[in-house]
């Protein structure tokens, strides 16, 4: 009898390693990255980090089609430039300034009313930074708008402190997909983001 119950208890134990195999498609839940944010403190003057200051924060223009073509905007080119661009050219501006209120008013009401406001959040010490033009992106385009186009936007963080992008650490780079839409008017707001 001892050996009868010694015989079902292996063969329970056998069965209990083997039956998550059997109910699994062979592959592990992948877990979420965990990064090692940097001190908010980091990013209170940004001016005052030397090694920032050294790093490249030209915001550059690229465009995929036949060709590429890649271009750096600045200040005094916004008003020869598209919307699209202007506003995409804002909201860089509004990340390194740590202004959220600036940031959330590129978003369109149906992005803010989906996803919310992002809140407060420190200056980002953003380099590394360019906006891709996806052409021949097929995309439909919203009620009430006129037209939707599709921008990778990438950057690094020198010492990201996670109060805007928690999805990636410092000095790495992660591209977001941007859908930008127009209105009747002109007026340009992102209306979808895809990290």
């Amino acid at each position: 009898m001892l050996i009868t119950v010694i015989g079902l208890s292996v063969v329970l134990l056998i069965f209990a390693a083997v039956l998550p195999l059997l109910f699994s498609d062979g592959e592990e839940t992948p877990k979420p990255p965990s990064f090692v944010f940097a001190d908010a403190t980091l990013s209170a003057d940004p001016q005052a980090d030397e090694d920032y200051m050294a790093l490249d924060r030209t915001v550059y223009y690229r465009i995929l089609s036949a060709y590429e073509v890649t271009v750096s905007i600045h200040e005094e080119d916004l008003s020869r430039l598209d919307a699209e661009l202007v506003l995409l050219f804002r909201l860089v501006q509004a990340a390194m300034a740590g202004d959220h209120e600036a940031y959330n008013a590129c978003f369109s009401p149906e992005y803010v009313a989906s996803d919310g406001k992002v809140e407060a959040f420190t200056k980002q010490k953003l380099y590394d930074i360019t906006f891709t033009l996806y052409e021949g992106t097929e995309q439909t385009v919203p009620v009430g708008y006129s037209s939707v186009r599709a921008y990778g936007l990438t950057y690094k963080i020198k010492d990201n402190n996670g109060s805007l992008r928690n999805d990636m650490g410092s000095d790495a780079m992660k591209e977001q997909l941007f859908f930008v839409v127009k209105d009747a008017a002109g007026v340009a707001s992102v209306y979808a983001v895809q990290t």
